[in-house]
């Protein structure tokens, strides 16, 4: 007795089948990447606005225990003066850069963040308790920074065209809350700190940086990284707000700040 074998001849896809199914996929693809690319922007902004948010509670914090003012931006020029008053009220010299940016505000406020700092007029030894790369002999378990690290900000650190001095950390101290109490930046609705690439937000109207090209801009240390061209703004009822160029032009460059240099 004979076995029938059906055989079945296999089709295979033909060019035009095939370039119809990359088509497809490349058109899903153009679709999806971008909706992902706004996905991973929307959680770095939400982790950015984080960050300062918690910054925010630490000012907040500090200003509760030193008679509502909040803490200096810029270091102290002779840290080792540090109980004179006089020492509070001189400003650092404009032409130099800090040697360690850990010695502004932030050395102040990371108590109130739950890291112990032994002393924060020890400007060097500083650099081994905050996690800075370039601090020699840090202490490699210090995690200081990462609560003032923004992961949209991507301009390189070496780029002192766009961080002044090379300003390592991504937000700043306004110049009108250095040291000023807190009823005042209240009550003039002016903002805390934001997405900054200084320790100051506004440091000179004749400042060439370029970081922001708009004349409107001229000496302002905010980069627009976020979408549409838009910043993180701490406000002084510790909100954090998102604004974009044209609104943080309306609502602080018309009217210039004082150019406080603490």
């Amino acid at each position: 007795m004979k076995t029938l074998v059906h055989s079945r001849a296999t089709r295979a896809f033909t060019i035009v089948e095939l370039l119809v199914v990359i088509s497809i996929i490349a058109l899903l693809l153009g679709l999806l990447l971008p909706a992902l690319a706004r996905a991973r922007e929307a959680s770095r902004n939400s982790t950015c606005a984080s960050n300062l948010k918690q910054v925010a509670t630490a000012m907040e914090l500090y200003a509760n225990d030193y008679n509502d003012l909040y803490p200096r931006a810029l270091p102290l020029v002779n840290p080792n003066n540090a109980t004179d008053p006089l020492e509070w009220e001189t400003p650092w010299p404009s032409n130099l850069c800090p040697t360690w940016w850990q010695s502004g505000y932030a050395s102040m406020v990371v108590p109130y963040l739950g890291i112990d700092v032994k002393n924060p007029f020890d400007y060097q030894g500083l650099a081994k308790q905050f996690d800075d790369r370039d601090a020699p002999n840090r202490d490699p378990s210090a995690k200081i920074t990462t609560f003032f690290r923004c992961p949209s900000n991507k301009i390189e650190r070496s780029d002192d065209t766009k961080r002044k001095c090379n300003y390592p950390i991504d937000y700043g101290l306004a110049n009108w809350a250095s040291q000023n109490r807190r009823r005042d930046v209240q009550q003039n609705r002016h903002f805390l700190a934001s997405d900054m690439t200084w320790g100051l937000a506004y440091v000179d109207g004749s400042d060439t940086s370029n970081l922001n090209p708009e004349p409107q801009l001229s000496g302002w240390w905010v980069p627009f990284i976020h979408t549409g061209e838009s910043l993180n703004v701490l406000t002084p009822d510790s909100a954090v707000s998102s604004m974009t160029k044209t609104q943080f032009i309306d609502r602080f460059t018309k009217d210039p700040p004082d150019q406080d240099p603490l």
